[in-house]
């Protein structure tokens, strides 16, 4: 079975080009996932991850042009720990996650990405706290610090993201869907420092019911506009000449939204 992304490839570029140069400063991994072509992509790395192979991350599940976390129930990607030679990769100050989603039941706790404890989670919890089948994001227990006011969307790939800054308003924290501010709160104490990072789950499990395609983390609070461009053109800052086209083509001819990315 083949869930596949609906992108918007339709602009101008040439490769090796970025339209949107700061979009790569502070970026600190940004994942692409395609288990049909077994392979993670990390632009930042530029290091192409074979799944179930590599002891960085736990991988099951999945299909596509997209990891599915529906699978099994602890399906989960595990980056960090003491049983990883890759070491930790969520920021311990300001950040941003940016991630192109598809919810397949507002049931669960549908953790897009979070740590072990009590530090950072960015989710779609059926209900806690504020937050009921929606968007939100918090820290060190408080995981409802912004809550999108609209009902989350099920079966439909849409773009999430949330990014705060300790250094405003002692604490600013603003939710993002589809590139627009949904919810925007101030005065949220810095996350405590995380040992893991879980893509598709929290603490080693609480996945995600749904499939996810595309994940970015920076070590800085994009703007809003930033967030916007980086939504509207989704592949404007790839470089086509660090291996992204040869990873694209070899991940799934024909039914890999990067694939007909490469053929522009």
């Amino acid at each position: 079975m083949l869930i596949r992304p609906s992108y918007n490839l339709g602009f101008a570029r040439s490769a090796g080009e970025s339209k949107h140069p700061t979009l790569w400063q502070g970026l600190v991994r940004r994942w692409l996932m395609n288990a049909g072509g077994g392979r993670i992509h990390d632009l930042v790395t530029k290091t192409t991850y074979p799944l179930n192979t590599n002891t960085a991350w736990t991988l099951l599940g999945g299909y596509g042009a997209c990891l599915d976390f529906t699978a099994t129930a602890d399906a989960l990607i595990e980056y960090g720990g003491s049983s990883s030679s890759y070491g930790q990769v969520f920021p311990t100050g300001a950040y941003t996650i940016i991630a192109l989603v598809r919810q397949d039941t507002a049931s669960g706790w549908n953790n897009i990405t979070g740590g072990f404890g009590t530090d950072h989670t960015f989710w779609i919890p059926s209900s806690w706290g504020t937050a009921t089948a929606q968007l939100a994001s918090g820290h060190n227990g408080s995981w409802d610090a912004v809550v999108d006011p609209t009902t989350f969307t099920i079966n439909k790939w849409t773009w999430v993201g949330v990014t705060f800054d300790p250094a405003v308003g002692s604490g600013t924290m603003k939710l993002f869907r589809e590139g627009r501010l949904v919810d925007s709160a101030t005065s949220i104490p810095t996350h405590n420092t995380a040992t893991y990072t879980y893509v598709g789950g929290y603490a080693g499990g609480n996945s995600f019911q749904g499939q996810i395609a595309d994940m970015s983390i920076y070590s800085k609070a994009l703007t809003e506009k930033e967030m916007l461009n980086y939504v509207v053109n989704p592949y404007a800052m790839i470089e086509l000449s660090e291996g992204v086209r040869d990873y694209v083509a070899a991940a799934s001819p024909g039914g890999n939204p990067w694939y007909a990315y490469a053929q522009q």
